[in-house]
């Protein structure tokens, strides 16, 4: 073989091996075990102002409370990455296919538009004059919008505390799951049940 012949047929073989798909690996988040449910110590109207104290001064919209009933009602819009969880997804790419490991979440927001906006509705129980009882339930929708072709390509997934949503997704990555499962990461859930107990003074 001349050595034109070799070089072209190094350059050739280069040339396939940079451009062999990229391996994608996608792992769906699993369950986690969380309660929304927490018993304070403490009477009714110490836990009610310690919880409007809180949410007052957090990133949570109050849209609506009212305390004989013991309902509040608050809104928020967060980076998903804190309150969502949808799994880890890891590219070994190639001279076309830039790597990637880390979220799904993270990945969604470097290639397309990503936000999350939720309701959470937290109930307040008069269990006994010295015990009250917090439940929170929240729900999440995570939009994700593609630009990539003349039409935009827009998946959602909705679902509550305690849940998940699976959606399936175009143009899956052959070889993997054809759905992308989203669930909470209980960031939210938390961050409103541990202050309060702090707060009400019940650590």
């Amino acid at each position: 073989m001349t050595k034109k012949l070799r070089s072209l047929a190094c350059a050739t073989a280069l040339l396939l091996f940079s451009c062999s798909p990229p391996v994608v690996k996608y792992s769906v988040p699993p369950p986690k075990l969380n309660t929304f449910t927490l018993l304070i110590e403490q009477d009714y109207d110490t836990v009610w102002r310690a919880l409007i104290d809180h949410v007052s001064q957090s990133s949570f919209a109050i849209s609506n409370f009212e305390k004989d009933s013991g309902l509040i009602t608050l809104t928020f819009s967060a980076s998903p990455d804190t309150y969502v969880d949808c799994g880890d997804w890891n590219v070994q790419g190639n001279a076309l296919v830039p790597a990637f490991q880390g979220s799904y979440v993270q990945w969604l927001e470097k290639h397309s538009s990503v936000s999350l906006s939720g309701k959470m509705n937290v109930s307040v129980y008069r269990m006994t004059e010295a015990v009250t009882r917090i439940r929170v339930n929240a729900r999440y929708i995570l939009t994700s919008t593609y630009m990539g072709g003349d039409t935009p390509i827009t998946n959602t997934w909705t679902f509550d505390s305690g849940s998940s949503a699976s959606v399936p997704v175009n143009n899956p990555t052959r070889g993997i799951t054809p759905t992308r499962t989203c669930r909470p990461t209980y960031q939210a859930e938390s961050d409103i049940l541990e202050a309060v107990k702090v707060l009400s003074g019940n650590t």
